[in-house]
């Protein structure tokens, strides 16, 4: 039996359950560079997601017009250790695309909910 076919849940090895591959949730916004950290700390703050803001705001800002990068953090949420993957397109100058991609759907909404109002906040 190949490692693909149990990986994706087709003929478990020895009666065991299939393995189903992660899910991956995605959130995914854009706005000026100057509200990147003020965003950030409110997830922090205000979510209680523990990541580490002074290492993803010089990240997005050395992001140059037109290039994509990505990074990984380990993160906290209710009190668990979450992997989190961030990236950052900057589509303009000081415009760039934020995605957080996590295996948790809460997390998602979480980060989802604050962008809502944080944009109603600025009238954006």
């Amino acid at each position: 039996m190949s490692f693909l076919r149990r990986l994706f849940g087709r003929d478990a090895p020895d009666g065991a359950a299939p393995v189903a591959p992660s899910e991956i949730f995605e959130a995914s916004m854009n706005f000026d560079l100057e509200n990147v950290r003020p965003f950030l700390e409110r997830l922090r703050d205000r979510r209680g997601i523990g990541f580490d803001v002074d290492a993803l705001v010089p990240f997005t800002s050395g992001t140059e017009v037109n290039e994509e990068r990505r990074m990984a953090q380990t993160a906290i949420f209710n009190g668990r250790e979450v992997s989190l993957r961030y990236g950052v397109f900057m589509d303009d100058i000081d415009a760039p695309d934020l995605y957080f991609f996590v295996p948790n759907k809460a997390l998602v909404a979480a980060i989802n909910a604050e962008w809502e109002d944080f944009t109603e906040e600025l009238g954006i």
